[in-house]
């Protein structure tokens, strides 16, 4: 069972400071109406609407965690399928069925991420004040907290110093991603999720024109390249477009002999 953790100070009236494991948030506001700013660019706004049980509810920006995809069972390593030891099955009389190997998640992250927006400075602001609180009943802990925060404004400010800092992906660079995508808008985490499922479903393609060489060695390769086209914004884990376009030439040279 997973562990969760979350804590909530209050440093003014209508400002709380929420901390969990992966992330820090500052909400302002009150009961009717509540806005939450989240460490990893995501805003939240929150209403409750006149009519008793109903509310309104709207998240904009990068999501706290990375987008995840359910592989279909054509993506996944047969050697790596576990199975029940002999010793399950001995003397038993009964048929016991070996459990079923667990799907990998795939997941695909941003070569090159958003810049810090002002919202992130303004969140660090908040976690410095709440790093000097904290460090009433503990100041290691007050300290990092404060380090956290401070390394937030730092980003902002560093990179409004250097807007075109390679550290950060640029607008031109996003454009070139949407038109990959055929989309008129979106950040670098929004274009990640929409890679996802393109990525697979080419990398889908690539395994299948391989299966069908030498006939389908001009396919494979089209499909090959359009995965290295995304690599310069998007990858999925462990993946390696490049090399496996050297691995597909090498193939066709090797079916053509």
């Amino acid at each position: 069972m997973g562990i969760r953790y979350r804590k909530s100070i209050k440093v003014a009236p209508g400002v709380k400071i929420n901390f969990n494991r992966k992330s820090a948030s500052v909400t302002i506001g009150g009961k009717g109406f509540h806005k939450t700013f989240n460490s990893n660019g995501q805003t939240t706004t929150s209403v409750n609407l006149p009519v008793k049980g109903l509310s309104y509810t709207d998240k904009k920006g990068r999501k706290g965690r990375s987008s995840s995809y359910a592989p279909t069972a054509r993506y996944e390593n047969s050697r790596s399928s576990s199975y029940a030891p002999a010793a399950h099955y001995k003397n038993t009389g009964n048929v016991v069925k070996a459990p079923a190997p667990k799907e990998k998640k795939v997941t695909a992250k941003a070569v090159i991420p958003d810049p810090p927006t002002v919202d992130v400075a303004v969140i660090g602001f908040f976690i410095i004040v709440a790093g000097f609180f904290l460090s009433g009943s503990s100041i290691p802990a007050g300290i990092i907290v404060a380090l956290f925060g401070a390394s937030c404004i730092y980003a902002y400010i560093a990179y409004k110093k250097n807007p075109d800092s390679d550290k950060y992906i640029s607008e031109s660079q996003l454009t070139r991603w949407r038109q990959l995508l055929s989309v008129s808008s979106g950040t670098s985490s929004e274009l990640v999720e929409k890679s996802l499922p393109v990525l697979l479903d080419l990398k889908a393609a690539t395994e299948k024109y391989c299966n069908q060489l030498p006939e389908s060695a001009e396919a494979l390769l089209s499909t090959q390249q359009k995965i290295i086209d995304f690599s310069e914004f998007v990858i999925i884990k462990g993946d390696n477009p490049k090399k496996d376009y050297e691995r597909y030439s090498a193939l066709i040279a090797k079916s053509h002999k």
